[in-house]
């Protein structure tokens, strides 16, 4: 298990990371972080905005995802941020700007959160 997860988070997302990106399977940080029933990284993810309504081709979302592996608060967690509107419907001017700033791709984003934020804790 790695201990500085919330940490290396935090850090990207004040790299100001566009959180909402995702990978070749189309799965975002809330989605992997949901599946992997860490509710640390999902709830400062919710608390950054992130989007709680991208969907996986089969209409899977991170409250559903979450469901499925069986972590019904993260699930609570999150449907409560979506009816609450504790995420983006659409970017802003300056989070585009933020975005474009960047140092770190999507890709670098989504690899580092596979591989560094999200161990498999089963």
């Amino acid at each position: 298990m790695y201990y500085n997860n919330f940490h290396v988070t935090q850090f990207l997302i004040n790299q100001q990371i566009h959180i909402d990106n995702v990978n070749n399977f189309g799965c975002t940080p809330l989605m992997i972080a949901s599946s992997k029933g860490n509710s640390d990284i999902v709830n400062i993810l919710l608390k950054n905005n992130a989007n709680t309504e991208i969907q996986l081709p089969d209409g899977s979302n991170a409250a559903i995802i979450a469901e499925v592996f069986k972590y019904p608060n993260i699930a609570e967690n999150i449907n409560f941020a979506a009816k609450t509107n504790h995420h983006i419907e659409k970017m802003s001017t300056n989070d585009i700007e933020k975005l474009i700033k960047t140092t770190f791709t999507a890709t670098d984003f989504i690899d580092l959160f596979e591989n560094i934020f999200i161990p498999d804790e089963r």
